[in-house]
């Protein structure tokens, strides 16, 4: 990882999205991150992103990965390269002042309002990722 976000909860018992910037071989890119954890599986198939009434699905073709610490607390996440639709969600995140986020599976789902903390920090990372893609460019 080349830059992440000091939000970066460290735990499994969290809820949240954010991007990160790796760097592989000399390459550099922007991941995202989506995790969700609670008492139950919800088999993640889709999130569902509303940023000031303007409501985003995103459904992606991997699976999210799940485990669980085996006392009742399970979690499940997926990390990938950013397309340029995460990018454009993401933009639109760290903008909003009303940020809902959407765990959506086949055994239920998971909503959260993303906090002004998260907000914050995916601004940060999407503004470094600019800042070095311009660095780059010369």
């Amino acid at each position: 990882i080349f830059y992440e976000s000091t939000a970066e909860p460290g735990t499994v018992y969290a809820n949240y999205v954010l991007p990160y910037i790796f760097c592989s071989d000399g390459a550099e890119g922007l991941r995202i991150r989506w995790w969700y954890s609670g008492f139950q599986w919800i088999n993640t198939y889709e999130v569902v992103v509303i940023v000031d009434g303007i409501r985003r699905e995103i459904s992606y073709n991997e699976r999210f990965t799940r485990d669980s610490n085996w006392s009742g607390y399970y979690w499940e996440y997926i990390d990938l390269v950013a397309s340029k639709n995460d990018f454009d969600i993401l933009n639109m995140m760290a903008n909003g002042k009303n940020v809902e986020v959407a765990f959506v599976g086949t055994r239920g789902s998971y909503e959260f309002t993303l906090s002004n903390v998260y907000k914050r920090e995916i601004r940060k990372v999407l503004d470094a990722f600019d800042m070095t893609n311009s660095i780059n460019e010369f």
